[in-house]
C-alpha cells in the first residue's frame, strides 16, 4: 500500500492514490493544542494531545490519544523517547508498536518487532507544507496507522513562508533503516 500525506502546521490529509481517506486539523482547547483526525465522512477517528507537565526538564514526551475503532474508544499513550536514540512506543490491543526514527528523513514502523511500514519525509518544502511518502503492508489497520503518523508529526510547526530544508534526524538511531524490507501486498495483482 502506498499512501501520501500532505500537511502543514494546521492540518493533514492522507491520500490513497487520488482518494482522500483521512484529514486532520489542529484546534485549541483550554489553551492546549488538540489534533483531530477524521475519515472522509467527517467521523472522528482520533484526538491527540500532548500530556501537560507542570515542570519538565526531559526531552521525552507523552501524547494522549483517544482513538475510536469499531465503535470502541481506546485511551492510548504514545511515548516519545530520546534515550539512546529517538523513537516512539505505544501499546494497542496487547500489541507493541515501535516507531524508529532513522538518520535522515526515514521512519520505520514495527508491530511486535516486525516491520510493517516506513515513511520518507520530503527533504524540501515551501512555506507551511510538508509531504510524506508512505509504504505499508496491505493488511494494516489504516486508521490506527494514520493516527500514529499524525501523532509523530503533529508537533512540527513552522511559521515561515520560505523554502525549508529538512535534513531529518542527525542523532544516533536504534537500528539501521532496512533497505531490503518489502511490504506484504496481499490485495495486489
Amino acid at each position: 500500500m502506498d499512501l501520501i500525506a500532505k500537511y502543514n502546521s494546521f492540518e493533514i490529509k492522507f491520500w490513497d492514490n487520488t482518494k482522500l481517506i483521512f484529514s486532520g486539523a489542529r484546534s485549541t482547547e483550554r489553551f492546549r493544542y488538540i489534533w483531530e483526525l477524521s475519515d472522509s465522512e467527517k467521523n472522528t477517528i482520533s484526538k491527540i494531545k500532548l500530556k501537560p507537565y507542570i515542570i519538565s526538564f526531559s526531552l521525552n514526551e507523552e501524547y494522549l490519544i483517544s482513538y475510536v475503532f469499531n465503535n470502541i474508544t481506546y485511551s492510548l499513550i504514545l511515548f516519545y523517547k530520546v534515550k539512546k536514540a529517538p523513537h516512539y512506543k505505544v501499546v494497542f490491543n496487547d500489541d507493541l508498536y515501535e516507531i524508529i526514527v532513522h538518520k535522515g528523513t526515514k521512519i520505520s514502523f514495527f508491530k511486535n518487532h516486525l516491520q510493517f511500514a516506513y515513511l520518507m519525509e520530503q527533504p524540501t518544502s515551501i512555506g507551511f507544507s510538508g509531504k510524506l511518502n508512505i509504504v505499508a503492508d496491505d493488511d494494516i489497520n489504516i486508521s490506527f496507522f494514520c493516527t500514529i503518523i499524525y501523532a509523530i508529526i503533529c508537533k512540527q510547526e513552522t511559521d515561515d513562508g520560505n523554502i525549508n530544508f529538512n535534513i531529518g534526524n542527525l542523532s544516533p538511531e536504534l537500528r539501521k533503516f532496512d533497505t531490503q524490507w518489502q511490504p506484504k501486498l496481499k490485495f495486489s495483482n
